[in-house]
């Protein structure tokens, strides 16, 4: 029998969860499994995509592939207008088809939807650029330990390492810049966010082609397995942009942001306060992505350090978006904005 391409419904999720766990060699009880969670990241209405967000292939009755829709919305130029793309998340195939996995990612894009991927092993990597994604840059992966001690006690073994490794946290934690003189956060409602989406122009804020995450901040909040809140940047009390935070066990994520002319220093005004908004949530690390040059020296000189950096990989078929572009990617351009195994995972 011909394998099946089709949208797939919330009468799936339990063959899908079955699926999932046995591709991803997954835990019965991981979060990313949770019929509340998979309904929320797949069936629940977004305002940003109107097309289905979960689609399956089956072969003789059983699901043998999955890829899910993360809609990222962009630009085609300044002040331009927009058009669908998205990241690919939860990409699954049966071993036993081989290829199902990438003509699975052609049905789903086939109007043309750039289709973006982050991360992976080194395999599938080499998987993709066979099958047409080509690498767009590197985004760096950013920490700051704010409570080193509390970040020790949550790990599993301590040990010598563990008493240089708290050390190293202690001095960054301790060391980190102040904020630049005049500029202050105002923590902002869901409700608010999206009442200043509706005030401001696509391109009120430089440096990015992807939508706000201010315009859907309502179906962000509803995540259930993080906490998402936002906050208003001000410099000499006037409104100077945003910055949005993902709670989850031992972290804050800062997973959006914008500010002013997106220059290196404003970055570091806006992440010095991500990092004292995460203090007062009591988070015990910032961590934070950085593509654009200025973003990661604004974080650097915030003491959001590098860690490590990860592939942006892109499929364009119609070669809609510009080659050698360097995308302001972040956390909540991908599900990693509110991916957690339940307990503390930290960057350093």
């Amino acid at each position: 029998m011909k394998p099946i391409f089709r949208a797939a419904t919330p009468d799936d999720y339990p063959r899908l969860r079955e699926f999932l766990i046995r591709i991803f060699r997954a835990g019965t009880d991981d979060l990313f499994l949770r019929q509340e969670q998979m309904h929320w990241k797949y069936w629940e209405p977004r305002p940003d995509w109107q097309g289905p967000r979960s689609f399956i292939v089956e072969h003789d009755g059983n699901i043998a592939a999955h890829g899910g829709v993360w809609p990222m919305p962009v630009r085609l130029c300044e002040g331009g207008g927009w058009i669908p793309s998205f990241n690919l998340i939860d990409c699954a195939s049966d071993p036993t088809y081989p290829g199902l996995g990438m003509a699975m990612v052609r049905k789903m894009a086939a109007d043309g939807e750039p289709v973006w991927v982050f991360g992976g092993t080194p395999a599938a990597r080499a998987m993709r650029e066979a099958g047409g994604f080509q690498k767009v840059h590197t985004v760096g992966i950013h920490g700051l330990p704010l409570r080193p001690a509390a970040m020790e006690r949550n790990r599993l073994a301590f040990g010598w390492r563990g008493v240089a490794r708290l050390g190293r946290n202690i001095k960054s934690s301790l060391s980190t810049p102040a904020v630049p003189a005049g500029w202050s956060a105002v923590a902002l409602s869901a409700f608010a966010a999206q009442a200043q989406a509706d005030g401001e122009a696509d391109d009120a804020w430089s440096g990015s082609r992807f939508q706000s995450s201010l315009s859907i901040a309502s179906y962000y909040e509803r995540c259930p397995v993080a906490t998402m809140k936002w906050w208003e940047l001000r410099r000499d009390g006037k409104r100077a942009g945003y910055f949005c935070l993902a709670l989850t066990p031992g972290q804050a994520r800062l997973v959006d942001g914008r500010v002013g002319d997106g220059s290196s220093i404003h970055w570091q005004a806006l992440a010095g306060l991500a990092a004292a908004q995460a203090r007062t949530e009591g988070a015990h690390e910032l961590a934070a992505w950085g593509a654009r040059e200025e973003v990661r020296e604004g974080l650097d000189k915030a003491g959001v350090r590098l860690r490590t950096t990860d592939d942006l990989m892109l499929y364009d078929r119609l070669k809609r978006l510009p080659a050698g572009e360097t995308f302001d990617f972040h956390f909540l351009h991908s599900d990693r904005a509110f991916l957690h195994p339940g307990t503390p995972a930290y960057l350093w």
